[in-house]
């Protein structure tokens, strides 16, 4: 059986308030955090852009470009895991376009 111990749970603590209300942990910072963005984040946002080219019905073309450009990068991300950088960069030129 597991017992965690209390440093564990006082990181986890700090880290789930640091998230709440920064919105990252302490973690991204050092490092830790690049895999989440790469296994959770790229896919949300790819289903998010999927999704909102579906429903946009031609009332933004230059979001729907945005918003396929990131599908783009975000799929030859996933053959060439160097290319996080040019993903990051172009999501946040294009940060505007994300807000729904």
């Amino acid at each position: 059986m597991y017992i965690p111990s209390i440093r564990g749970i006082r990181n986890d603590i700090m880290f789930a308030f640091q998230r709440a209300f920064r919105g990252y942990d302490d973690r991204v910072k050092w490092g830790f955090g690049l895999e989440y963005y790469l296994e959770v984040i790229f896919p949300s946002l790819k289903e998010f852009c999927e999704y909102e080219i579906k429903t946009d019905g031609g009332r933004n073309p230059i979001r729907v470009k945005v918003f396929k450009k990131t599908i783009k990068l975000i799929n030859n991300h996933k053959y060439n895991t160097n290319i996080h950088d040019d993903v990051f960069e172009y999501i946040g030129k294009h940060i505007g376009y994300y807000w729904n």
